[in-house]
């Protein structure tokens, strides 16, 4: 008989419901959760005590392996000038100790599922990291995607190369997706705010635009959208510090990469930010204005 395949999944907009449905459909026996801190403010039902319990009713057993297989390891042996470095990461025991898990619940014919919060594989280290050791040892890997669509690590990679696109110019906007799609899939919200259509119409037309809004009217929707209409890297400067990590922690809850710089940064957590923003893997920056005036960014 021959074995199955390590499935990734990440919740991202999903609700619960759905998310166990497409568990389901994949006859998904074991749910292991690698992310390093497996909680979520915005989605409680996503964290750790609480999704094990809605998973045990459900039949399918939760195990937590962020301490081993999670993209921000406290080792700091993992870092290289305060960049996570995935090859020196590979080499650590309990990082090996954890594939060596996964492979064990394959080899005895488990159907197991990786989970992290990011909907696309190819923005969040199960595909970039885990998958890329899982295949070298010839794990087969199937990742479902934002669309709960199954891909290979193979097509995973490409759409990783694929999106590398330039930050201003001639980009275009995704073919199937419309600013009421998203504002559904991403926002779960089924109708605009007045006025945020015809901001966010605005920008989607290139125009510049100032828009006055009074405070609950929903100012951020009008740049987290587009945001996610264009390829390349919005940036948002802000001097509302607790404000900007608190926006960043819900758009990582719903699957959206996005980060910040500011003065809460450790010498290490700003390297390692920059060298995210480098690399592609940021869709939304927050910008503290006095961060804009260092050399490095």
């Amino acid at each position: 008989m021959s074995q199955s395949p390590v499935y990734t999944i990440g919740y991202g907009s999903r609700s619960l419901t759905d998310f166990i449905r497409v568990l389901q459909q994949q006859q998904i026996e074991f749910l292991i959760d690698v992310r390093s801190q497996p909680y979520s403010r915005h989605k409680p039902d996503f964290s750790k005590e609480p999704l094990r319990q809605f998973l045990a009713d459900e039949g399918i057993r939760y195990v937590f392996m962020g301490h081993q297989l999670g993209g921000r390891p406290e080792d700091p042996d993992c870092y290289r000038e305060g960049i996570l470095d995935y090859d020196l990461l590979e080499e650590m025991p309990f990082y090996k100790a954890g594939i060596a898990r996964v492979q064990d619940a394959v080899d005895k014919g488990f159907r197991v599922a990786l989970m992290c919060s990011e909907e696309k594989p190819e923005q969040c280290h199960r595909g970039k990291l885990i998958g890329r050791t899982l295949s070298v040892l010839s794990v087969a890997i199937r990742h479902i995607d934002e669309n709960d669509q199954l891909i290979t690590q193979e097509e995973m990679m490409l759409r990783q190369t694929n999106g590398q696109l330039t930050l201003f110019g001639t980009a275009t906007k995704p073919a199937n997706e419309t600013p009421e799609t998203i504002l559904k899939r991403v926002f779960g919200f089924d109708e605009f705010r007045p006025l945020q259509a015809n901001i966010i119409q605005s920008v989607m037309d290139k125009q510049d635009t100032v828009a006055i809004m009074p405070t609950g009217a929903g100012k951020s929707l009008c740049y987290q959208l587009p945001a996610l209409m264009w390829p390349g890297l919005t940036v948002v400067v802000s001097p509302l510090i607790s404000l900007m990590e608190d926006q960043v922690m819900q758009l990582r809850d719903m699957g959206v990469p996005a980060t910040y710089l500011n003065s809460t940064l450790g010498r290490d957590g700003f390297a390692y930010t920059v060298a995210q923003i480098r690399q592609g893997e940021v869709r939304l920056l927050y910008a503290a204005p006095e961060t804009l005036l260092r050399p490095d960014v």
